[in-house]
């Protein structure tokens, strides 16, 4: 007579303890791959993943499971996206991946608004860390209930803009600078932050501003960059925020 073990998969009677073999918890990242905050976020939460799990896991329970990344490109920081194509991305994963939280979230801030009530229309934990329109703060008091599993992990517009108001006052004094060019792209948030700054400049007296709004490809960006070489006599201080 012959016993035979057979073992298929994962040795739970050799490691109980071992969770890599427990069903995964699946995290959802959705982002715009085109972008460093998308891709370098992406590694980032691939790195902290690959060093849970190789701690066994998380414990649920008496369990310990391990994450799983799923990964949606919404593609929405490239140039001419729609908010609605972005938007398919994210319902797409969350359909299809079932994740049981999501993290970094949307580039542009139109989507992450228009992404909040896909969120809460499937209850699933949204950490966002890149979009920064105070809109949403404004979004999530119209209904906390609805909203209350989206939390954002960054800063707004107007926090960066308080901080870059502060250096352009330094600037101003310590070097006296008084010339300034705007440049800003064409999103929600970057516009409420170039606002702050137009009128604090304004407020603060610089001179020569010049407002551009180019479109988010780099070869508009790089001509509007150039221009700033060709009025060094009047531009004396420029400031460029390109995300």
């Amino acid at each position: 007579m012959a016993l035979v073990f057979l073992f298929v998969g994962c040795p739970l009677l050799i490691q109980p303890q071992d969770g890599l073999c427990a069903d995964p918890i699946v995290i959802g990242v959705p982002m715009s791959l085109y972008t460093p905050f998308g891709s370098y976020g992406l590694k980032a939460v691939n790195l902290a993943v690959e060093e849970i799990n190789a701690k066994g896991g998380v414990s649920v329970g008496n369990v310990k499971r391990p994450l799983k990344v799923v990964v949606a490109d919404t593609r929405c920081g490239e140039p001419g996206t729609p908010v609605h194509d972005a938007l398919m991305a994210y319902e797409k994963m969350i359909t299809e991946q079932k994740p049981a939280a999501i993290v970094i979230g949307a580039f542009r801030s139109e989507v992450l608004i228009a992404a909040m009530d896909l969120v809460a229309k499937y209850k699933i934990p949204h950490l966002g860390t890149i979009a920064q329109t105070p809109g949403f703060q404004a979004q999530f008091k119209k209904d906390p209930a609805k909203y209350k599993y989206l939390f954002r992990v960054t800063t707004d517009a107007l926090i960066d803009a308080g901080h870059i108001a502060h250096t352009l006052d330094l600037l101003k004094k310590d070097f006296a600078l008084d010339k300034i060019l705007h440049i800003y792209q064409d999103t929600l948030w970057a516009k409420v932050f170039a606002g702050m700054l137009q009128k604090h400049t304004k407020e603060t007296g610089w001179t020569g501003e010049s407002r551009r709004e180019p479109t988010r490809s780099s070869s508009s960006l790089r001509g509007e960059i150039r221009s700033i070489s060709s009025c060094r006599g009047s531009c004396r201080s420029s400031l460029s925020w390109s995300c």
